[in-house]
């Protein structure tokens, strides 16, 4: 009888890809019930730049026929406590930086997070 032995990276993999399969149904699950957070327009040309830089969350961009950029961000009560959202604009870009107010533990506390942007 031949005994099947797997490499331990192999072993890790699996456990690591069940454990993130996991946290996404987790967030899909619970993102259905998320309160709106806050709410931005700049008027915007072509040309320019959008950036969306985050820690964590769903970011969903449409597109529309207005010359603007419209931010709706989505989230449960400890995306609340946990990020701030900052905004910036000029000549050359529209942007949203998602940035966490606490440590590494925030990222595994159950805190959802939606950006639409339009």
């Amino acid at each position: 009888m031949k005994r099947l032995t797997l490499p331990i990276a192999f072993i890790v993999t699996i456990l690591v890809s069940n454990f993130l399969t996991a946290c996404s149904l987790h967030f899909n699950n619970s993102s259905n019930n998320l309160d709106l957070i806050m709410e931005k327009s700049f008027p915007i040309e072509e040309g320019k730049d959008l950036r969306v830089r985050g820690q964590s969350g769903d970011i969903i961009v449409t597109t529309w026929d207005k010359a603007e950029v419209y931010f709706k961000i989505f989230g449960n009560e400890k995306a609340k406590d946990r990020f701030e959202f900052n905004f910036d604009s000029d000549d050359s870009y529209v942007e949203l930086i998602t940035e966490s107010k606490g440590t590494f533990s925030n990222w595994f506390g159950g805190a959802s997070l939606r950006i639409e942007v339009k």
